[in-house]
């Protein structure tokens, strides 16, 4: 067939409303939050983490938090004062137990990446982190 006859066809399809159409672009493979299961929990909060925001007068921004992939966690202030516990991830939400027992209540991530994260917990205490690389 000649090109004439190519582009002849083509303009007569196009002029009677077929239209040529590539298949649908792949659907994304991000997952919400809301989607995430413990590991992909876990797999992004592992390493230390600084506080840039927060509403809580006792965690000043520089705050540091290093979460460890068996269960442990250390705090500390820029100041030097420091602490250390223990976290597990139970439906969805971050608990943390400081060594001594004295349990925080349930803190709810809004956001996390491998990069950012924003939780918050039930009294309305927030705080803005980022990765320290």
């Amino acid at each position: 067939m000649s090109p004439t006859k190519i582009l002849s066809l083509l303009v007569l399809l196009s002029i009677n409303g077929v239209a040529f159409s590539y298949p649908p672009p792949p659907k994304s493979k991000v997952k919400t939050l809301a989607q995430y299961t413990k590991e992909d929990i876990i797999e992004r909060l592992i390493g230390k983490w600084e506080v840039e925001k927060t509403n809580n007068p006792g965690l000043l921004p520089g705050y540091t938090f290093n979460f460890e992939k068996n269960g442990n966690y250390h705090h500390a202030a820029p100041m030097g004062n420091a602490a250390q516990g223990t976290y597990e991830i139970v439906d969805g939400k971050l608990k943390c137990t400081l060594v001594g027992g004295l349990s925080d209540t349930d803190t709810f991530f809004k956001k996390l990446t491998f990069d950012e994260m924003e939780v918050e917990n039930d009294q309305k205490i927030m705080m803005i982190l980022k990765k320290v690389k």
